[in-house]
């Protein structure tokens, strides 16, 4: 009989959550200025923004960050961007 597990894949590494974390936080913070002629566009891009998903590059850069011995929240800005 085969052991436990026997011919199935490996599961998949999971995101860091706690960089997944740090970066949705560091979006929700972000504010944009808002003229009272584009007022509805600040709520459009915070809908988009914080929809979630697409965060595998940002966690990469933090990651990345985190590898070569800096402090992963120096490069928030970059990974937001990304």
């Amino acid at each position: 009989m085969p052991p436990d597990g026997a011919g199935r894949p490996a599961p998949r590494a999971a995101y860091p959550d706690h960089l997944r974390t740090v970066i949705e936080d560091y979006l929700a913070q972000l504010r944009f200025e808002v003229d009272p002629e584009s007022a509805g566009l600040e709520e459009a891009m915070r809908y988009s923004l914080l929809a979630g998903g697409k965060r595998i590059r940002p966690v990469l850069a933090l990651a990345t960050a985190a590898a070569i011995g800096r402090e992963p929240t120096s490069v928030l800005p970059l990974a937001a961007a990304i």
